[in-house]
């Protein structure tokens, strides 16, 4: 599609889109669980109680993951009854108590999630809960108070992110042409984001290419670079691109020495490693990503004994021989 067209055609995606897709939430009309409080698990405890790293066998990522607890076997998640939640019970602790959540001085829940999460469980812990049934009560509504504010400027500020990204978005599809990349806005994520891949013919596509695109590293959710002259070192600037969700790189330089970058990525679900030089020793680094659902090995330096460990290991994460799609 020629350059000219680009323009006013994703000016009038990312319209349509904003019109129809709006991010600002009535902070009453909030999921307490989805909204409020897996938020605050990801900035304080999600780091070492997510799915692929479940220390002591403890997921917070999911209300039934919660409700099936970890290795101390006590009730994380009693509905109705929170001074029987473990939960409520460890991140309610003085802060120097041994066993209050999360440990070694980091950043704890705020005082009002705590309230919040103890009036959740309170009411019963649902996944439909709102914050504006919860308020019903009048010490939780005395809490929020003063997080309310908070609440609508984080909106506020994610939603000013979102609109720079969609003004910035054809700019950017212009400079990816003079790459040999080409750049769209991602329709499954309303168009606020993009996705990157090669263009056709393709163009020599190096770490250096990477390095260009690092003032735009939060706008991509997929990246798919197949026979990009990548390598390990590359990955460290996709490492850098927060919102990602699927990564392919296939028939890349990789090896895979370069995939602890990648364990940063809070978001990244699909890796695509076929066709790559990836070894038994680097596969490991899969077992530290967050939220990786899948990952494509086939036709690489991977056998198929420690592909079987390693796929029994990650419990919400199938690693396959399948080659896997190319975009």
């Amino acid at each position: 599609m020629g350059r000219i067209l680009i323009e006013p055609i994703q000016s009038a995606i990312h319209e349509r889109n904003l019109r129809e897709n709006p991010v600002i939430k009535n902070p009453t009309s909030q999921l307490v669980f989805q909204d409020l409080l897996l938020p605050a698990f990801n900035r304080t405890c999600m780091k070492c109680h997510n799915a692929q790293n479940a220390k002591s066998d403890l997921d917070l990522s999911t209300i039934e993951a919660i409700q099936a607890g970890g290795k101390s076997l006590k009730s994380m998640l009693v509905n109705g009854n929170p001074e029987e939640s473990e939960l409520y019970k460890r991140v309610s602790l003085p802060p120097k108590h041994d066993e209050f959540m999360p440990p070694d001085g980091k950043p704890p829940l705020k005082a009002e999630e705590v309230v919040l999460l103890y009036h959740w469980i309170k009411t019963g812990a649902t996944a439909e809960d709102t914050l504006g049934l919860l308020m019903q009560n009048d010490t939780l509504r005395l809490a929020m108070d003063s997080y309310l504010p908070e609440l609508a400027e984080n909106q506020l500020s994610r939603q000013a992110q979102r609109l720079e990204r969609m003004k910035t978005g054809p700019k950017l599809a212009r400079m990816a042409m003079d790459f040999g990349l080409e750049v769209r806005p991602d329709e499954d994520t309303d168009s606020a984001y993009y996705t990157l891949s090669m263009q056709f013919p393709p163009k020599i596509i190096t770490d250096e290419t990477l390095a260009r695109l690092m003032p735009y590293r939060d706008y991509f959710s997929k990246i798919s670079l197949v026979g990009a002259d990548i390598t390990d070192e590359g990955l460290y600037y996709i490492g850098q691109m927060s919102n990602l969700r699927n990564l392919i790189l296939t028939k890349s330089c990789i090896k895979g020495d370069g995939l602890e970058y990648l364990t940063s990525l809070s978001k990244l679900e699909v890796l695509n490693l076929s066709h790559t030089d990836l070894t038994d020793q680097n596969l490991l680094y899969l077992d530290q990503f967050p939220a990786l659902k899948k990952a494509y090995v086939f036709n690489t330096h991977v056998t198929p004994d420690v592909l079987k460990v390693i796929d029994a290991h990650m419990k919400n994460a199938n690693i396959t021989m399948e080659e896997g799609d190319f975009y």
